[in-house]
């Protein structure tokens, strides 16, 4: 019965292949426990390796494994394929620029910036050959040689937050070259609109307070400016 079984204690097990031998051992021994696994319960006197896959995993195990394998192999496809078009973006950007060092100004990462936030649905290679048009055409490397020059000590999240060329641009460079670093932008500097927000650097940058994410997915954007 339920209130007769000994609870046991499973830290030292990792997987769930472990726990269900040891419950078998313990049955095997004709002792009563039961423990939890990942808050699922199962109890040494009705535990089956497929019955504790089904009650923890909802499959039985070969199912389960099968789904894992089909699903690592999946992964790997889709990485291979988003390193494939990284290349492609690569060649995009060397199209235009041979190379060669390129400059990087505010008016430049300001108009880069705001492209971006009012743009977030275009296609990735779209985009990038939107901001190369716009003239954000350099590389990181050239941001790390401004920088070399600079005396500026902010990371990047503080210099978000006072408007820093160099931290737009590598932001900008981040977004166009790389889907990966898209998405992460897109988690950190355009979801909220905060202190650290490509808004917030647009309204610091230019002092154009009527720039927000608000205004910008009510299309309200423009309502309020002096002509």
């Amino acid at each position: 019965m339920e209130n007769e079984m000994k609870k046991i204690d499973i830290s030292a097990w990792r997987n769930l292949d472990s726990v269900v031998y040891l419950l078998l051992a313990h049955k095997a021994n004709g002792n009563h426990v039961y423990c939890e696994f990942n808050g699922h319960r199962l109890e040494s006197d009705n535990i089956s390796m497929d019955s504790a896959y089904i009650e923890v995993c909802g499959k039985p195990k070969d199912e389960f494994r099968s789904d894992q394998e089909k699903m690592h192999e999946q992964l790997e496809e889709e990485e291979k394929e988003e390193r494939k078009r990284e290349e492609r973006y690569k060649e995009i950007v060397f199209e235009r620029t041979h190379g060669e060092p390129r400059e990087v100004t505010q008016e430049k990462v300001i108009a880069g910036l705001k492209f971006i936030a009012e743009h977030q649905d275009m296609e990735q290679e779209d985009l990038l050959n939107a901001l190369l048009d716009l003239g954000c055409d350099f590389s990181l490397d050239d941001v790390r040689r401004v920088l070399e020059n600079s005396d500026e000590k902010d990371n990047l999240f503080g210099g978000m937050a006072k408007g820093s060329m160099i931290a737009g641009a590598t932001v900008i460079c981040n977004v166009r070259d790389s889907e990966m670093g898209r998405a992460y932008v897109d988690d950190r500097f355009l979801d909220y609109d905060s202190d650290i927000s490509i808004y917030h650097f647009i309204r610091v940058a230019t002092g154009d307070e009527n720039y927000t994410k608000e205004n910008i997915e009510n299309g309200t954007l423009n309502k309020g400016r002096s002509m």
